[in-house]
């Protein structure tokens, strides 16, 4: 790949851009807590981290399984890398006492909350975002102690051949047309460029990020989605 900057590009975070600019990020999906109407009436002003999913003894969760998305895989590679092993392995094993079952899409979990048939669920703020614009009874809250998040990027390969039409469309896709076009589209990303009036929950906050580093290979994942699988979810390793 070919390194590009821009005054655009420079914009973004560093955390969202690789050092040497051989990509830069575009938007990101962050995994955000969605709560139905009547939970939210009744406990939603005490929901504020990941660890206020463990207060509420008869909550119900919708929750992803986190071997089957790469999303969902981000997500446990980001809490591990905040929380390490131990605490990870703890949390999850007492989560999973709310979880009425594990899905496989993450509008499987915003479906069942919208429902009634959850309380709260896990899932993408995408997929929650287009719920509830489309009228769906339900609440969306950024964790306040951070979450994960999904990043796509743009980068220049080495067999472009038209470095200024390449530049221009780089630079274009940060542009508040290019998120009109998306969101005419029906898909309601946050963007990597920091925005003038950031989109916020339910309760006006905005998204908190985990500082994470994100230095993990696709076997790295792996390889904690199947531990996730033994430890946690059939709890056949301890």
């Amino acid at each position: 790949m070919q390194p590009y900057a821009s005054p655009v590009t420079d914009k973004v975070p560093p955390s969202m851009k690789d050092p040497e600019q051989l990509w830069n990020g575009l938007w990101y999906n962050p995994m955000v807590f969605v709560l139905s109407q009547a939970y939210y009436e009744r406990r939603g002003m005490q929901i504020q981290s990941w660890d206020d999913l463990l207060t509420d003894p008869g909550m119900v969760l919708a929750f992803p399984d986190l071997a089957s998305m790469d999303m969902a895989g981000e997500f446990l590679c980001s809490f591990v890398e905040m929380r390490g092993m131990e605490d990870s392995e703890r949390y999850l094993s007492s989560l999973q006492s709310h979880v009425a079952a594990y899905s496989k899409s993450m509008s499987v979990n915003v479906r069942r909350v919208a429902s009634g048939e959850a309380d709260m669920g896990v899932a993408d703020a995408s997929v929650a975002r287009q719920y509830y614009k489309d009228g769906a009874p339900i609440f969306i809250l950024y964790p306040q102690d951070g979450t994960s998040y999904w990043l796509t990027g743009a980068a220049v390969t080495n067999w472009c051949e038209d470095g200024e039409l390449t530049n221009a469309f780089i630079d274009w896709l940060y542009s508040p047309d290019a998120i009109d076009v998306l969101r005419q589209r029906h898909i309601f990303l946050s963007e990597a460029l920091p925005p003038a009036n950031p989109e916020v929950d339910a309760k006006g906050r905005e998204l908190v990020l985990f500082p994470v580093k994100k230095q993990y290979s696709d076997q790295g994942r792996r390889d904690l989605q199947a531990w996730w699988i033994k430890s946690i979810r059939f709890g056949k390793e301890k």
